[in-house]
């Protein structure tokens, strides 16, 4: 187990280069952990980021998806995985490069 802080979640969600590579593989297979505030902190860093031009995959995804479902997306495109649902909207988006899988729920 590992607890992180905004800032290496940041750099694994939104660096395409080097860095966010390092940062995914050292991640990935980890199970994680951190205090509630990081969703408080990684919208900071995004804001910090956003002012500054560098939020481009979750830009392009802004007219299908909320902000919150655009992270979720670029998370799994970042990842290589599949991302798992049970939003059926959400999995209908046009715009993600992932494969999207949802699960059947009762409601």
């Amino acid at each position: 187990m590992l607890v992180i802080d905004a800032s290496v979640l940041a750099v694994a969600l939104l660096d395409d280069g080097p860095d966010g590579d390092t940062a995914r593989l050292r991640l990935r297979g980890e199970q994680l952990a951190a205090p509630a505030l990081i969703d408080l902190e990684v919208v900071s860093v995004w804001r910090g980021l956003a002012r500054g031009g560098h939020l481009d995959r979750c830009w392009e995804l802004r007219d299908n998806l909320t902000i919150y479902d655009a992270a979720y997306v670029a998370l799994a495109e970042a990842l290589q995985v599949p991302l798992l649902t049970s939003d059926r909207r959400l999995a209908r988006s046009t715009g993600p490069r992932c494969t999207i899988e949802v699960i059947k729920t009762h409601h």
